[in-house]
Formats: C-alpha cells, structure tokens, sequence
C-alpha cells in the first residue's frame, strides 16, 4: 500500500529570516514532499486577526487537499532538528501535536493532521472559539484556541529517541545538548529576552550541517592537546587582560581566546591565558571564584588589569581600552538581569582604593566553604557586589550601562563594545560566538606589514567565507557591506533547485551564487561553474575550497554558441572595476587574454536541471549553444535580460519549445541584510528572466514576459519596468 501524499505548509504570519524557509525547504525535499510557502500580506496586525488568517487558511488547504493527505502547518518559529520522516511520528493517527512545556495547551508552531471531516471539524471548532477571543485577550503564543485538543507530551521520545517539540530559549537547559524532533522558538520561554538573532544564526547553522551530511557541533574545536595550561601573550605591556577557563568549556572559551588575543596583539596589551586552574589555588573550585586572586596575582605588574570571562567576545576590536574607561580607575558594567553589575568583564587601574576592593573582594570569597560550581554559595559575582556596596556603591564606583559595554547578544547594537553570552548551553555558545567572532575580524581590515593593502581580502556573509577583491564595485562590494550579494535571487532559488539536480552556473563571478547552489544540490548534485575572467575566476576556486564545496567543477571558460578560443578583457585587479561586468562584448578593453569557448551542448550531459545564465550580453549565444541539451532535458533556464534584443529572442525561443517566461526583477539592497546595512550602496536592480517548461512547473506572484510587452521595456538603453514584488513569487513543481 503506497503511503499517503505529504504537503508541508510553512505559514508565516510575521517577516521570516530565509534560513527558517530553508529548514523546512530541505526537510521536505529529504523525503519528497511537497511544499508551499504562504505569507500574510500585513504580519502588523493584532495576534487575533493573525490567528484567524492561519486557521482560516488551514481550513482552506485541507478543504482542497485530495483525501488522505498528511498535511504539515509549522510557522515561522519552529524549525525541523531530527528530521525524522513524518509517517514516523503521526503513524495512524488523525492529527499529532505535541504539548507546549511552558503551558497546558497544545504547541501551534508546528502540527499535522490528515485531510478529512474528522480535520475540518477540529479547525472549525478552532475558528469558533476565535470568535469568543476579544482582540485584547488574544495571545499568538499561549495557544489557548487548542484547549482541549490532545496533544503527545513534550518530553515523550518520537522516535525512541527524539522528544517532539523543545523550547529554544537562550538561558535554556537542554537545548541543544538533546535531540529533538521540532524546535520551537516560542517566546513566551524567554521571561527576559527573546533572541531572535541567536535563534536565526542557529537555525542557518543547523541547515548547512543537514547539507553536508554532518552531525551537529562535529565542527567546533575543542582541542587543547598542544597548548600550554598558561600562557602569556604580549607580555611586560601596561595594560593587561586575564582570562580563565576549564576544559570543559573549551568549545566556546577558545573562540573567545583567540577573539582576545587578536585584540590585546592590535592594541599593545597583555593577555594572561589561564586554560585551567592553577594548581595554587585549591581543588574542587570552580573558575569563576579565582578572578579576584588572578587580578591581584598580576595587579602591580601593570598599570590596569581587566577581567574578561570565557563566554565574552570584544565586538569591536578597533576600539582602545582607553574610550570605553574615559580615564576612570575603575569600570563596571550594569547586568540584565537583578544584580547591579556583572562582574564578567571588569577594569581595575593600579591605585591603592582598586586594590582594596579587590583584597575586600577575596577575603569575602576565603570563606565561602563550597565554591564547586558557577552558582554554589549564590555565585562570585554577589561578593563583588557586596564589597562594591561597602566601597560606596555607585557613588565611589559609577556603573557603566549594559548595551555600549557589557552587551547581551539580544541587546547588542553597531555601538556595542563587548557581547557577553551568559546563560546559553556549551555548545550553542561555540556556535553563536565562532559566527560573531568571524564578523568582528571581518569588520576590522587587517592591514599587512609592508604597509600596503592587499587586493584580495577575506569576509564572512551570509552563506559563508568568501575573499573579495576589495576594488570590486559590485559583488565584492556587496559581500563586504552587506554580506550577501543579489539575495533574493538566491530565495527563488531555493524554490526550485533540489537535492540531486545538475546545474550550469555560466558567469559565476566570485561564487556568491555557487556556494549556495552547491549545497542546495548537496551530495548528489553537481554544479558546473563558468567564470571567463581570470583574476575571478581565482576568487572563485578559493571561495569553493573555502566553504568546502566538493561538488562543483569549475572552468575558466566563455559558454557560448561554438566552441573555440574568444578574446576576454583583462582587468587590473588594482584598479576600481565592476569586475563581474566583464564582457566578450566590451570593444574598448586595454588588455585581453585568450581563453576557450565552450558550448552547454559540448558538455554531453546526461542530467541538466538548470541552467543559470549571467554573461553580459552573450545570453543569445549560450542559448544558441545549448539548443539540444534544452530539447533533450528540458531544464529551467534563468536569463539575465538587459536588452529588448535579449528579452525578445529568448521569449520567442522558449514559447516555441512550451516554455512559459516570466519576470524577476529584484533589488540589489534587501533592507534584511546579513550586516544590517541601512544605506543602499549600490542603488540598482536585478534584471532576470526565468524561463520554465510548463509540464513540469506551476507559477504564480510573477509577471509574464512577451516580445514587447509593456512590463519592460528599454527606451534609449534605460530600463523602465513595472513594479512587481519579487517575494510574492512562488514556483512549484507539479
């Protein structure tokens, strides 16, 4: 008996990050399900009006949906972890939802019933006790419209192993340290903050680890074989910090080592590393109780001593120690939670009152008997507090506040100095801080020491590491301020490229694009990239080793109607280009090198899904060269259109093979970028043209190409076009 059809439905009532879509894109193309994405068009409204649009649509999709249908609702706040095929965790039974373990109701984020009357009475009884909910009294995370309605426990294993639903909450327990079928990134878990920014870095993490096949956390280092117990860097300086941690908590405290490191070698400061306990001072201690003794232990050698914690990351590197003290012997930072201060990152100056704080301090802590763990005896930090209140409290030490200095990652802004990452299971730490700490390197240009910048330079985006020529007007210009280059291109990507596909990449500059392409075909596909110009070309293999993707063959070769050799324009790397604007059409260029020519036919395919086509001009060309290979497989094309001549040749050639040509027109700023970059540097747009056999896919949000329509059209080489909104866009295979 073959099992029931399964169609996941990712319902966003609020603007979703594209790592959530991408979570439940690559869960249903692991098992062959189908999927829709459907996004209300004001996420603004009241949590009863949000509600009400999500059940409402429920009713509709189970109404339409064939009988038997296992159908998946999940939001935007909940993400597949374990994913587990979904005939394992409903079995025979009408609908499965798991309990909430923060309230008695079932947990909305994430459910699934089959289609049918017993379905349709459940949502109906739901939309009837909508009614009943004044707009004032509707709450989108209790829940309280499922009363009644069974649901599995939250920690009953699915699958023997996997508990249903877990609750991602940044001072968390268990998450992710045990497996979890769905996670849910319910806020109402969060009595202080709820991080959107840790959960979005989490979830991406958790995508790229489900593409490459790998176990979670099987990335972070946590080797201290070949360091030394301690270890001075930059020593005899007159400002020094200290750090101290276990091994226990190396996956997180040598990201911040490093991070320390880097910033007290750039500012001329010493950095004591303590990578477990000196011996002097006592067993059965946990480390955060001896930072009073190690500040001391170096206090006359320098004339200030900080205390950093190993869960703390400095978010500006450029930024001297001396404009965040402002010349005051001492500096605290107010804390997030009750307490007055935190005592993870500390300035003492070497004046005789520091000293007998800190003397104070330790005479408190000698006779604490149990100091065994973080929080034994109510935790250090409350004998800091308490010398501090004998000190004078804020009058003889005045606190600094918590976002500019002592930053949460939730509070964190462009001003912040430090991110302290307090209260996040081990191994999420690592994660969170190994991506912060990358973009706080990236943020500060290393400068080589013969005093000249190098052309190529190294920053981290969106989807990974790339090196960009820092002269690059366009894609490497891009990846440095906003980390991302032509993002939404990638979203409608991601709809139509699946695990397996065969994908022709001609003009793949950098590997902006590429990367992502390699892991949506992941193990099984292949990605052929083409890049003519060779100093990109180079960018390219190194971004490719760089993000380990194993999968793509690279060549540097035109794609065109023949094959051969063609003159390509030599650019200087030194000099300020768009360098991807490179063009076998340019009549002007200074420098040219021969290189071959190559045809899409040429390359005897027995599988080609897709063919991405970015050549400046020579689309008609490649297009002429791949007539056969299009006949024999009949692969979506995506065709960038910046002339009528273009745009009508290629409508005309497609609608000819069944074809149907639709717009995408795009903008290179998406205000959601990586970085967060307000401005729009670039100030232009995307011009593309997907072009999509009929027998195999379905469209809608786009608006459909023709040979002088009115949609676009290019008076004296401008471009005027109609607005369409580029995120409505949805292609579906049939």
């Amino acid at each position: 008996m073959n099992p029931s059809p399964v169609s996941f439905h990712s319902i966003l009532l609020t603007a979703a990050g594209d790592e959530i879509l991408e979570n439940h894109r690559a869960y249903c193309r692991l098992h062959g399900y189908a999927h829709a994405t459907h996004a209300i068009a004001s996420p603004d409204n009241g949590a009863r009006t949000l509600l009400l649009y999500k059940y409402s649509l429920i009713r509709k999709i189970l109404t339409s949906a064939p009988a038997d249908t296992t159908l998946i609702f999940a939001d935007e706040s909940a993400a597949v972890y374990m994913p587990l095929p979904i005939q394992e965790v409903i079995g025979d039974a009408a609908q499965w939802f798991a309990q909430c373990e923060f309230h008695d109701h079932p947990e909305a984020c994430f459910f699934v019933m089959k289609s049918g009357p017993q379905a349709l009475r459940l949502v109906d009884g739901v939309l009837d006790q909508m009614r009943n909910i004044p707009d004032k009294g509707a709450d989108r995370w209790n829940h309280s419209e499922l009363a009644g309605i069974s649901a599995q426990p939250y920690d009953q294993p699915v699958g023997a192993v996997n508990r249903p639903i877990l609750l991602f909450t940044p001072f968390g327990h268990h998450l992710p340290e045990l497996s979890a079928f769905v996670l849910s990134f319910n806020p109402s878990a969060h009595q202080n903050t709820h991080d959107a920014r840790v959960v979005a870095i989490f979830v991406r993490y958790l995508n790229e680890v489900r593409a490459r096949n790998g176990v979670l956390f099987d990335d972070i280092d946590t080797d201290l074989s070949v360091k030394p117990a301690h270890e001075i860097v930059n020593p005899g300086k007159a400002v020094a910090l200290v750090t101290c941690y276990t091994p226990n908590i190396a996956p997180y405290a040598l990201i911040s080592e490093r991070n320390i490191t880097a910033y007290c070698l750039r500012h001329g400061y010493s950095h004591y590393i303590y990578r477990d306990l000196p011996q002097d001072m006592g067993k059965q201690v946990s480390g955060n109780w001896i930072k009073a003794a190690l500040l001391l232990r170096h206090f006359d050698e320098h004339e200030q001593v900080i205390w950093v914690d190993a869960d703390i990351l400095i978010h500006d590197l450029a930024r001297p120690l001396a404009a965040i003290t402002q010349g005051k012997p001492v500096t605290l930072a107010r804390d997030v939670s009750g307490h007055a201060f935190n005592s993870g990152f500390m300035v003492f100056g070497n004046t005789p009152a520091c000293r007998a704080y800190l003397e104070r301090v330790q005479s408190l802590i000698d006779a604490v008997p149990d100091k065994s763990g973080v929080y034994a005896s109510g935790g250090d930090q409350r004998f800091f507090i308490s010398a501090w209140e004998e000190a004078g409290g804020a009058a003889a030490m005045p606190l600094s506040d918590c976002v500019s200095f002592n930053s949460h990652p939730a509070l964190y802004d462009a001003d912040s100095f430090m991110l302290h990452y307090m209260g996040y299971p081990d191994r999420l730490r690592a994660v969170v801080m190994r991506n912060d700490a990358r973009r706080a390197a990236q943020r500060t240009v290393a400068v080589p020491a013969s005093g000249e910048q190098s052309v190529f330079i190294q920053t981290e985006g969106r989807h990974g590491r790339f090196f960009v020529n820092r002269n690059d007007t366009h894609v490497g210009r891009s990846l440095q301020t906003y980390g991302e280059w032509s993002e939404p291109e990638v979203a409608l990507f991601q709809q139509i490229i699946r695990a397996g596909d065969v994908v022709i990449e001609a003009g793949a500059n950098l590997g902006s694009h590429t990367i992502c392409l390699s892991r949506l075909v992941g193990d099984g596909g292949s990605v052929i990239a083409f890049e003519p110009a060779r100093h990109t070309f180079q960018l390219l293999c190194a971004n490719l080793v760089a993000n380990g993707c194993i999968n793509v063959m690279a060549m540097q070769k035109a794609v065109g109607a023949e094959s051969g050799e063609v003159e390509f324009p030599l650019l200087d790397p030194r000099q300020g280009w768009n360098f991807g604007g490179a063009s076998l059409k340019w009549p002007w260029a200074d420098k040219t090198e021969r290189i071959p020519c190559t045809t899409v036919d040429a390359l005897e395919l027995e599988r080609l899904d897709f063919i991405k086509a970015d050549v400046e001009g020579y689309e008609l060309e490649l297009l002429a060269g791949a007539g056969a290979s299009i006949l024999r497989h009949r692969p979506m094309v995506y065709v960038e259109i910046n002339n009528t001549e273009v745009r009508n040749q290629a409508v005309d050639k497609f609608e000819k093979l069944d074809y149907s040509c639709w717009y995408y027109i795009t903008p290179l700023h998406s205000p959601d970028n990586w970085h967060g970059h307000e401005h729009d540097i670039l100030k232009g747009y995307s011009f593309d043209m997907v072009c999509v056999p009929n027998e195999r896919f379905e469209v809608s949000g786009m608006l459909r190409a023709g040979i002088d329509d009115d949609v676009v059209k290019y008076p004296e080489g401008q471009i005027q076009w109609i607005t369409s909104d580029w995120r409505l866009a949805r292609i579906s295979r049939r």
